[in-house]
């Protein structure tokens, strides 16, 4: 059995967020409205990481109900054996 999830990568959303490490490298604070214009961006920031969060969160909600689901079979398959592990080792230890 093979299960997979995809995630696509926005090629739009990827080269928005590629510019901003060097946007903020370049940022000056050094007076009020430059403070002004720093909160701005990170409001634009603030923007961009909501869509990125859209487009990344169905997935990964999918993929934490897919590894809920696969532990609780793991589980319902080996409860058997930890049994019989139990009772060898109990039988061993007497």
């Amino acid at each position: 059995m093979s299960a997979a999830l995809t995630l696509t990568v926005s090629p739009e959303l990827a080269a928005r967020a590629d510019f901003w490490p060097e946007r903020a490298a370049s940022l000056a604070v050094v007076d009020s409205a430059t403070c002004a214009a720093a909160a701005e961006l990170l409001r634009d920031i603030k923007t961009l990481r909501d869509e990125i969060a859209a487009s990344t969160d169905p997935v990964i909600e999918a993929a934490h109900k897919a590894h809920k689901a696969a532990l609780a079979q793991r589980k319902q398959l080996e409860a058997p054996l930890v049994q019989a592990e139990g009772t060898i080792k109990g039988r061993l230890a007497s």
